[in-house]
Protein backbone atom coordinates (compact mmCIF):
# COMPACT_ATOMS: atom_id res chain seq x y z
CA UNK A 1 0.00 0.00 0.00
CA UNK A 2 1.28 3.32 -1.01
CA UNK A 3 2.00 5.74 1.82
CA UNK A 4 0.74 9.77 1.60
CA UNK A 5 1.61 12.29 3.07
CA UNK A 6 -0.25 15.43 2.88
CA UNK A 7 1.35 19.30 2.99
CA UNK A 8 0.29 22.95 2.62
CA UNK A 9 2.46 25.74 1.88
CA UNK A 10 1.71 29.28 1.23
CA UNK A 11 4.26 29.84 -1.67
CA UNK A 12 5.84 27.04 -3.55
CA UNK A 13 8.81 26.74 -6.26
CA UNK A 14 8.93 23.51 -8.85
CA UNK A 15 12.65 23.62 -9.49
CA UNK A 16 16.30 23.99 -8.27
CA UNK A 17 18.05 26.27 -10.23
CA UNK A 18 19.77 29.45 -8.63
CA UNK A 19 17.24 31.59 -9.42
CA UNK A 20 14.69 29.18 -7.95
CA UNK A 21 17.19 29.17 -4.75
CA UNK A 22 17.42 33.00 -4.75
CA UNK A 23 13.45 33.54 -4.82
CA UNK A 24 13.13 31.06 -2.00
CA UNK A 25 15.76 32.40 0.13
CA UNK A 26 14.15 35.62 -0.16
CA UNK A 27 10.70 34.76 0.42
CA UNK A 28 10.80 31.42 2.32
CA UNK A 29 8.97 29.61 0.07
CA UNK A 30 9.25 25.98 -0.36
CA UNK A 31 11.09 24.27 -3.49
CA UNK A 32 10.42 20.80 -4.89
CA UNK A 33 12.01 19.10 -8.38
CA UNK A 34 12.72 16.12 -10.10
CA UNK A 35 16.58 16.82 -10.47
CA UNK A 36 19.22 19.12 -8.46
CA UNK A 37 20.14 22.21 -10.94
CA UNK A 38 23.35 23.53 -9.96
CA UNK A 39 24.87 26.03 -12.03
CA UNK A 40 27.47 24.66 -14.93
CA UNK A 41 31.17 24.48 -14.35
CA UNK A 42 32.09 26.50 -17.16
CA UNK A 43 30.57 29.36 -18.79
CA UNK A 44 31.69 32.77 -21.01
CA UNK A 45 30.72 35.03 -18.27
CA UNK A 46 33.99 33.72 -15.87
CA UNK A 47 31.80 33.88 -12.58
CA UNK A 48 30.71 29.95 -12.59
CA UNK A 49 33.01 29.68 -9.22
CA UNK A 50 30.63 32.06 -7.63
CA UNK A 51 27.58 30.72 -8.75
CA UNK A 52 28.22 27.36 -7.60
CA UNK A 53 29.13 28.97 -3.86
CA UNK A 54 26.41 31.08 -3.61
CA UNK A 55 23.94 27.97 -5.10
CA UNK A 56 25.65 25.93 -2.37
CA UNK A 57 25.16 28.02 0.46
CA UNK A 58 21.53 28.67 -0.43
CA UNK A 59 21.12 24.88 -1.20
CA UNK A 60 22.58 24.32 2.30
CA UNK A 61 20.47 27.19 4.24
CA UNK A 62 17.24 26.28 2.48
CA UNK A 63 17.53 22.41 3.57
CA UNK A 64 18.57 22.82 6.58
CA UNK A 65 15.25 25.27 7.49
CA UNK A 66 13.44 22.92 5.94
CA UNK A 67 12.60 24.51 2.94
CA UNK A 68 13.82 21.83 0.35
CA UNK A 69 11.81 19.37 2.59
CA UNK A 70 12.74 16.41 0.24
CA UNK A 71 16.31 17.08 -1.76
CA UNK A 72 17.08 15.08 -4.58
CA UNK A 73 14.20 12.14 -3.59
CA UNK A 74 11.54 13.50 -5.77
CA UNK A 75 11.31 11.54 -9.25
CA UNK A 76 7.88 12.57 -10.81
CA UNK A 77 5.58 15.51 -10.01
CA UNK A 78 1.78 16.03 -11.20
CA UNK A 79 -0.51 19.00 -11.04
CA UNK A 80 -3.90 18.84 -10.13
CA UNK A 81 -6.38 21.84 -9.59
CA UNK A 82 -4.73 23.45 -6.90
CA UNK A 83 -2.62 20.42 -5.57
CA UNK A 84 0.59 19.52 -6.68
CA UNK A 85 1.42 15.35 -6.39
CA UNK A 86 5.10 14.20 -5.89
CA UNK A 87 6.05 10.39 -5.57
CA UNK A 88 9.54 9.75 -4.18
CA UNK A 89 12.04 7.47 -5.03
CA UNK A 90 10.75 5.27 -2.53
CA UNK A 91 7.23 5.29 -3.37
CA UNK A 92 5.80 8.09 -0.69
CA UNK A 93 2.94 10.22 -2.56
CA UNK A 94 3.43 13.76 -1.53
CA UNK A 95 -0.03 15.91 -2.10
CA UNK A 96 1.14 19.75 -1.39
CA UNK A 97 -1.86 22.04 -1.29
CA UNK A 98 -0.68 25.80 -2.25
CA UNK A 99 -1.59 29.33 -2.03
CA UNK A 100 0.54 30.85 -4.77
CA UNK A 101 3.19 27.94 -7.28
CA UNK A 102 5.63 29.01 -9.30
CA UNK A 103 7.45 27.03 -11.81
CA UNK A 104 11.22 27.65 -12.68
CA UNK A 105 11.68 24.06 -13.97
CA UNK A 106 9.39 21.70 -15.62
CA UNK A 107 11.69 18.59 -16.14
CA UNK A 108 9.72 15.57 -16.03
CA UNK A 109 6.00 17.84 -14.20
CA UNK A 110 2.90 16.69 -15.55
CA UNK A 111 -0.45 18.34 -15.80
CA UNK A 112 0.64 21.24 -17.74
CA UNK A 113 -1.27 23.10 -20.71
CA UNK A 114 -0.51 22.43 -24.23
CA UNK A 115 0.60 26.16 -25.16
CA UNK A 116 3.85 26.98 -24.45
CA UNK A 117 7.20 28.72 -26.41
CA UNK A 118 10.73 28.61 -25.28
CA UNK A 119 12.93 31.39 -24.83
CA UNK A 120 15.40 30.14 -27.32
CA UNK A 121 17.13 26.76 -28.95
CA UNK A 122 21.08 27.40 -27.33
CA UNK A 123 22.79 24.60 -25.72
CA UNK A 124 25.98 25.24 -23.95
CA UNK A 125 28.75 23.25 -25.24
CA UNK A 126 31.73 21.81 -23.40
CA UNK A 127 34.29 20.05 -25.28
CA UNK A 128 37.17 18.48 -23.05
CA UNK A 129 40.77 17.38 -24.32
CA UNK A 130 43.46 15.97 -22.71
CA UNK A 131 46.95 18.08 -23.42
CA UNK A 132 49.77 15.66 -24.32
CA UNK A 133 52.34 18.47 -25.11
CA UNK A 134 51.56 21.62 -23.80
CA UNK A 135 50.25 21.45 -20.67
CA UNK A 136 52.68 23.41 -18.48
CA UNK A 137 51.98 26.91 -18.37
CA UNK A 138 50.67 30.13 -16.74
CA UNK A 139 47.03 30.59 -18.88
CA UNK A 140 44.05 30.00 -16.18
CA UNK A 141 41.33 31.17 -19.97
CA UNK A 142 42.20 31.87 -23.04
CA UNK A 143 39.41 33.69 -25.40
CA UNK A 144 38.11 34.39 -29.30
CA UNK A 145 35.69 35.65 -30.53
CA UNK A 146 34.22 33.19 -32.84
CA UNK A 147 31.17 31.14 -31.43
CA UNK A 148 32.76 27.82 -31.23
CA UNK A 149 35.41 27.32 -28.41
CA UNK A 150 34.70 31.04 -27.31
CA UNK A 151 36.43 30.18 -24.16
CA UNK A 152 39.21 27.74 -23.31
CA UNK A 153 39.79 27.26 -19.82
CA UNK A 154 43.00 25.13 -18.43
CA UNK A 155 42.34 23.39 -15.11
CA UNK A 156 44.92 21.27 -13.58
CA UNK A 157 44.83 17.44 -14.92
CA UNK A 158 43.42 14.55 -12.76
CA UNK A 159 45.91 12.39 -14.23
CA UNK A 160 47.44 9.75 -12.15
CA UNK A 161 51.16 11.08 -11.16
CA UNK A 162 50.51 15.01 -11.99
CA UNK A 163 53.35 15.77 -10.29
CA UNK A 164 54.27 18.53 -12.26
CA UNK A 165 50.96 20.75 -12.05
CA UNK A 166 50.20 19.83 -15.86
CA UNK A 167 46.83 21.66 -17.42
CA UNK A 168 43.91 19.67 -19.48
CA UNK A 169 41.46 21.81 -21.39
CA UNK A 170 38.07 22.61 -21.92
CA UNK A 171 36.63 24.68 -24.50
CA UNK A 172 33.26 26.73 -23.79
CA UNK A 173 30.73 27.67 -26.14
CA UNK A 174 27.35 28.35 -26.77
CA UNK A 175 25.43 27.62 -30.04
CA UNK A 176 22.15 26.99 -31.81
CA UNK A 177 20.91 23.53 -30.92
CA UNK A 178 21.50 22.61 -34.49
CA UNK A 179 24.17 23.08 -35.28
CA UNK A 180 25.48 20.18 -33.16
CA UNK A 181 24.82 18.52 -36.20
CA UNK A 182 27.03 20.76 -38.25
CA UNK A 183 30.01 19.48 -39.61
CA UNK A 184 31.47 22.87 -38.72
CA UNK A 185 31.03 22.32 -35.32
CA UNK A 186 32.21 18.91 -35.07
CA UNK A 187 34.28 18.10 -32.16
CA UNK A 188 37.58 17.94 -34.83
CA UNK A 189 37.00 21.26 -35.44
CA UNK A 190 37.05 21.93 -32.03
CA UNK A 191 40.13 20.14 -31.59
CA UNK A 192 41.53 22.25 -34.31
CA UNK A 193 40.22 25.51 -32.73
CA UNK A 194 41.51 25.05 -29.51
CA UNK A 195 45.26 23.92 -30.50
CA UNK A 196 45.14 27.16 -32.74
CA UNK A 197 44.39 29.38 -29.70
CA UNK A 198 47.14 27.75 -28.00
CA UNK A 199 49.60 28.06 -30.26
CA UNK A 200 49.09 31.72 -30.89
CA UNK A 201 49.03 32.13 -27.49
CA UNK A 202 52.55 30.99 -26.87
CA UNK A 203 52.21 28.17 -25.81
CA UNK A 204 54.91 25.38 -26.26
CA UNK A 205 54.75 22.07 -26.06
CA UNK A 206 57.38 19.84 -24.33
CA UNK A 207 61.12 20.23 -23.86
CA UNK A 208 63.15 18.54 -27.15
CA UNK A 209 66.29 17.88 -25.08
CA UNK A 210 68.43 16.94 -28.37
CA UNK A 211 68.59 20.18 -30.10
CA UNK A 212 67.22 22.26 -26.69
CA UNK A 213 63.99 23.41 -28.72
CA UNK A 214 60.23 22.27 -27.92
CA UNK A 215 57.83 19.51 -29.25
CA UNK A 216 54.69 21.12 -31.40
CA UNK A 217 51.66 21.49 -28.82
CA UNK A 218 49.27 18.44 -28.74
CA UNK A 219 45.98 17.94 -27.63
CA UNK A 220 43.25 15.40 -27.98
CA UNK A 221 39.83 15.55 -27.91
CA UNK A 222 38.28 13.57 -24.71
CA UNK A 223 34.29 13.63 -24.47
CA UNK A 224 32.19 16.30 -25.43
CA UNK A 225 28.98 17.74 -23.40
CA UNK A 226 25.86 19.74 -23.59
CA UNK A 227 23.69 21.54 -22.05
CA UNK A 228 19.97 23.23 -23.10
CA UNK A 229 19.71 26.61 -22.42
CA UNK A 230 16.24 27.10 -23.58
CA UNK A 231 13.35 27.61 -20.88
CA UNK A 232 9.68 26.59 -21.17
CA UNK A 233 7.39 29.14 -20.63
CA UNK A 234 3.77 27.70 -20.39
CA UNK A 235 0.19 30.33 -21.31
CA UNK A 236 -3.37 29.63 -19.87
CA UNK A 237 -2.06 28.71 -16.49
CA UNK A 238 -4.50 28.68 -13.48
CA UNK A 239 -4.44 32.28 -12.02
CA UNK A 240 -2.28 30.99 -8.60
CA UNK A 241 0.58 29.64 -10.96
CA UNK A 242 3.01 31.48 -12.27
CA UNK A 243 6.60 30.99 -13.94
CA UNK A 244 9.02 32.21 -12.29
CA UNK A 245 9.83 35.53 -13.09
CA UNK A 246 13.01 35.74 -10.84
CA UNK A 247 16.62 36.53 -11.65
CA UNK A 248 19.27 36.41 -8.96
CA UNK A 249 21.44 39.00 -10.47
CA UNK A 250 18.46 41.38 -9.81
CA UNK A 251 17.35 40.57 -6.70
CA UNK A 252 20.69 40.64 -4.40
CA UNK A 253 20.41 38.72 -0.89
CA UNK A 254 24.38 38.54 0.25
CA UNK A 255 23.78 34.70 1.20
CA UNK A 256 27.73 34.63 1.30
CA UNK A 257 27.17 36.73 4.55
CA UNK A 258 24.46 34.66 5.49
CA UNK A 259 26.88 32.12 6.28
CA UNK A 260 29.97 33.67 7.55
Amino acid sequence: MQRILELSYDQLVIGSDLDALSFCYANKAHSISCRIYKPFCYDLQNDWEYKIDLWSKYAFYLSYHGYMPFGNKIESIRLEDDIVKATTINNLLIKIKYNKLYISDDYKVEGLPFEHHHTNDKVLLHDYFKVTSGANHTFDYLESSDDLITKLYFYKSDRQGNKYKCKDAVGVSIIESDKLVDEDYSQGIARIKALKMMKEAGIKGRANGKNHSNRPVSIEHIKREFFSLNKTIYTNLNANVEMLDWNWKDHPQNAIRSFN
